[in-house]
């Protein structure tokens, strides 16, 4: 074989233009078994879900049927690599009939390799879109990291514009600004010749359109009132952004003077996997108190579970609207501002305990964790059939649920 040739046989090898198989030939048009009846859907990020629905098994076979050739061309490179997304196609019985791959899904690179029932393995297949066409179709995303990514740039900017629409009194000079590394908070400070208390009363009167104020303090030297501070609260972005918030310190200085700051926070949403919803089949909800363990060395006295939290749920509109508040929660994301700290000191507050229990009595989901409604890092610890979840954010379910009639 001249040098030429060799190369051109390379070059096809790479581009996928060949098929192989224990057969050697190439797949018919319609590359979906005509005897499928459900599809299996899951991903290197957890996401998992199978397709039974008549009307969507035909849409994503058809899809799939449809998807062109793969043709290797260059491509930018990938700042993150989305998660490779796998189909198994099953007939009526539950067999396996076919498995494909979509590598890269929505990227130049995107492609689709599949092997039949006999593990014949064919050229590989353009992703035109595929994954996101079935994630539209299903209502979920199979790539939740990307979504949260997203999120997090919108809090990036929005802490930005919080800050941005802060009015300041005439004179204050701009000394310093800035934003953590750890995101999202961002922060300015200003100087100016007004005395504190009118500044304070300044910034309360102008406050930004559409903030609520959640609360105030005040420091003082030798009983003289000489710190102030002032805590804004601004409406969650759904989806997006759970929390939004500006807090000012005011400080007194020599002359007359002021010192000012203003430090804007946000927590946003990140992505919740469909894996992390509540089972289907919840007859029952049980709330409960537990006992805190104590660590190495550690005395913790724990204070009476509040009786008024303690409850049976067995009415199924109730079951039902339980779960339902239960699966809108949003993740919490891990203290990402580093400016949420809580100290908890004796008598330690109990842990919450929500049971979501099956007809049989066995418990599909458990929901547990302190209960801090006063607290702005208020997460609970989330576990589906003994596997741990990402904590959620409890919001104000708490508050929801006592409010059911009993």
């Amino acid at each position: 074989m001249s040098p030429l040739a060799r190369l051109l046989a390379v070059l096809l090898a790479l581009l996928g233009f060949h098929s192989a198989g224990s057969s050697g030939q190439a797949p018919s048009a319609g590359r979906v078994p005509s005897d499928v009846r459900s599809i299996t859907i899951h991903n290197n990020a957890g996401v998992s879900v199978t397709v039974t629905e008549p009307a969507d098994v035909a849409a994503i076979a058809r899809w799939f049927d449809g998807l062109p050739h793969f043709v290797a061309r260059p491509c930018p490179l990938l700042v993150r690599k989305p998660p490779w997304v796998r189909f198994e196609f099953r007939g009526p019985d539950a067999s396996f009939l076919m498995r494909a791959t979509d590598h890269l899904p929505g990227t130049c690179s995107g492609h689709v390799t599949y092997s039949d029932i006999g593990q014949a393995k064919y050229a590989p297949l353009a992703d035109d879109g595929l994954v996101a066409r079935v994630s539209k179709l299903l209502g979920l995303t199979f790539d939740p990291n990307r979504r949260t990514a997203l999120n997090k740039v919108a809090a990036e900017r929005d802490v930005t514009r919080l800050l941005e629409h802060i009015r300041v009194p005439a004179g204050s000079r701009l000394v310093a600004e800035g934003a953590s590394k750890r995101c999202c908070d961002a922060h300015r400070t200003w100087k100016v010749h007004i005395d504190f208390e009118q500044v304070f009363a300044f910034e309360q009167e102008h406050r930004p359109r559409g903030s609520s104020v959640n609360g105030s303090g005040e420091g003082s030297l030798w009983g003289v009132v000489n710190e102030r501070d002032l805590f804004l609260t601004f409406p969650a972005i759904p989806h997006r952004i759970v929390s939004r918030e500006v807090d000012f310190h005011f400080s007194a200085l020599p002359g007359g003077w002021t010192r000012f700051s203003a430090d804007a926070g946000d927590e946003w949403v990140v992505a919740r996997s469909p894996n992390e919803k509540v089972p289907a089949g919840v007859r029952e909800i049980v709330i409960h108190g537990e006992k805190t363990a104590p660590g190495p060395g550690i005395r913790v006295v724990t204070t009476p579970f509040p009786r008024k939290l303690a409850r049976r749920f067995t009415r199924p509109k109730q079951v039902a609207r339980i779960v339902h508040w239960f699966d809108s929660l949003p993740v919490g994301a891990a203290d990402p501002s580093g400016w949420c700290t809580l100290s908890i000191v004796p008598p330690a507050p109990p842990v919450l305990v929500i049971d979501f229990i099956a007809a049989d009595g066995t418990k599909l989901a458990t929901a547990s964790g302190f209960e801090f409604p006063w607290a702005c890092d208020d997460t609970i610890d989330f576990s589906v059939g003994g596997r741990d979840e990402a904590p959620l954010v409890v919001g104000n379910v708490l508050r929801r649920i006592e409010r059911l009639p009993r």
